[in-house]
């Protein structure tokens, strides 16, 4: 299976989304804008929602559970304490 960011660069160089008018598909605070979210269901039929933040949500708990995890096994000493890394970006505006 494809990656999501192999997917979203394809994206970005078929739709031509350099342009300064056009709207982002990755947010400067971690994740995936709407547009982006819809360009990647259009390029691969897969379907991605937007970040949940209640503590209940099964969603919320199992993203946040498995980011973290991630986040220790896969980043160095020096992404783990980044607050611009992709990662760190993504746990916060999931709220985890």
């Amino acid at each position: 299976m494809k990656s999501i960011a192999d997917a979203i660069e394809r994206i970005e160089r078929t739709l031509g989304r350099q342009d300064s008018e056009a709207k982002p598909l990755k947010s400067k605070a971690g994740g995936l804008t709407e547009a982006g979210r819809k360009a990647y269901h259009r390029e691969t039929g897969g379907t991605l929602r937007p970040p949940v933040k209640d503590p209940k949500n099964r969603r919320h708990k199992s993203f946040c559970a498995r980011m973290k995890g991630m986040k220790a096994k896969n980043t160095g000493s020096e992404a783990a304490h980044d607050p611009d890394s992709r990662i760190n970006k993504s746990l916060r505006r999931w709220g985890c």
